[in-house]
């Protein structure tokens, strides 16, 4: 019966792929504006941000298309947004279906500069696909 069952869903790391990239997904639909501070936004212009955010995970900005990227902070990845999770494999597997930007160096993160954070920082890269159904 559990063979039948795991032929069915296919393997059990697939299933908890799946089952992490739902986590990130809804993690960032509930707290895509209160724990993702945007930095990039001007004090002026349609889309000002005047929000004070709380217990910040990561940062995010406003593509041309309208469209938000978020970025999450590296050690914030695995202990709070993929919690549970092996968060490198699921880093890897979003980076596969393009849910997340990989860095130039070969790495699951990549290194940016960051208004307000000093020279770089090392950020998981979601992309606005993660929230559009991909």
């Amino acid at each position: 019966m559990l063979q039948s069952l795991a032929h069915q869903r296919g393997t059990a790391g697939d299933q908890e792929i799946e089952a992490g990239i739902a986590q990130v997904r809804q993690y960032i639909e509930a707290h895509g504006s209160s724990r993702f501070e945007a930095v990039w936004e001007s004090d002026t212009g349609p889309y000002r941000s005047i929000d004070r955010t709380s217990n910040r995970v990561g940062v995010r900005r406003r593509r041309d298309d309208g469209l938000w990227e978020h970025f999450v902070f590296a050690g914030q990845w695995g202990s709070e947004v993929a919690k549970g999770r092996d968060a490198p494999a699921l880093a890897r597997a979003m980076i596969e279906r393009g849910l997340m930007l990989p860095g130039a160096d070969g790495k699951s993160s990549v290194s940016m500069k960051v208004p307000g954070l000093g020279n770089s920082a090392r950020l998981y890269a979601l992309t606005p696909a993660l929230l559009n159904g991909a």
